[in-house]
């Protein structure tokens, strides 16, 4: 006699594991009756979240509404709060309660041009929050003992059962114009924010990815280059391997060995891990590498 097939469903996506009875992951709102579409190169095109999909992380629900400029709603449980910019809230029910939220860092914060204050709706009640621009949003849940790295003020909102935190990015380097003057770079901005699942309770981070969202799980010692506009967030375990090249083009006879194509920045991501990125970036960066005065340890640049 056959044995019975095994009822535990796990989510390809975020890891999270439920019957796999409903039409979406609980944790993530993916569907559960779609294979991830993975490309010859291993990138995956995230799983659209399906409207009025239900997601639940401890006591709050979201849903999530809209294919061209999404929003999510949220229902706040009593003993919950969600944490996020507080430019954008769309809207919320009089009896949730809104306070402002001080990160640790807040005069590094304001003199790197953040937020210095998080806005913070504390529960019961419902709220919505969009981004108000067109995109997709993403529901990474970040199980305890881990932690999610983004790019700085990336993210739409945070349950506050995650531990809120930045660092300064690994890569910046400073540039000396004709009059000797100092610019200052930072191709992924100044810092990373990082969400945290220290105690036992899960939590969850919900990002929007302007035009598409796309995601690689590099392997150990694996390594790709993007541009750095494109970078959306990462496993904390690909922070330590992370550093900017330059790139040139082949060099040309006709104009005297000099190569016709500009150097450009791009970013090294290196595993293991999963890295996320946007399609709808801002154009490449090409700065005058003869003028550069210092760097980070993590950038490296050839000529």
């Amino acid at each position: 006699m056959a044995a019975n097939p095994p009822t535990t469903y796990t989510c390809p996506w975020c890891g999270t594991q439920s019957t796999g009875t409903a039409t979406s992951c609980p944790a993530c709102g993916a569907p559960t009756d779609i294979r991830l579409r993975v490309d010859s190169s291993g990138w995956v095109e995230l799983p659209p979240i399906k409207g009025m999909t239900r997601i639940q992380c401890n006591n709050t629900q979201l849903q999530i509404h809209g294919s061209m400029a999404p929003v999510v709603e949220a229902n706040v449980g009593q003993g919950d709060a969600l944490d996020f910019l507080h430019h954008v809230l769309l809207w919320r029910d009089d009896q949730v309660q809104l306070s402002q939220v001080n990160p640790p860092g807040g005069w590094k914060r304001l003199i790197g041009g953040l937020p210095v204050f998080l806005t913070q709706a504390q529960g019961p009640g419902r709220l919505c929050i969009s981004r108000r621009m067109p995109g997709e949003l993403i529901a990474l849940p970040v199980h305890p003992g881990h932690s999610l790295e983004a790019k700085e003020s990336t993210f739409l909102l945070a349950t506050h059962s995650l531990t809120y935190s930045f660092v300064t990015a690994p890569t910046w380097f400073n540039t000396r114009d004709s009059d000797n003057n100092v610019e200052y770079h930072f191709p992924i901005g100044q810092f990373l924010d990082i969400f945290a699942a220290q105690s036992e309770l899960p939590g969850l981070v919900i990002m929007h990815a302007v035009g598409n969202g796309f995601v690689r799980n590099l392997q150990a010692n694996e390594s790709i280059l993007i541009q750095p506009s494109s970078f959306l967030f990462k496993d904390s375990t690909v922070l330590l391997t992370m550093h900017l090249e330059t790139a040139h083009g082949a060099p040309s006879a006709l104009f005297g060995g000099m190569s016709l194509f500009p150097s450009y920045l791009w970013l090294r991501a290196t595993g293991p891990g999963r890295i996320g990125i946007q399609s709808v970036t801002e154009p490449g960066e090409s700065p005058n590498l003869t003028m550069l005065a210092q760097h980070s340890p993590m950038t490296m640049h050839q000529w």
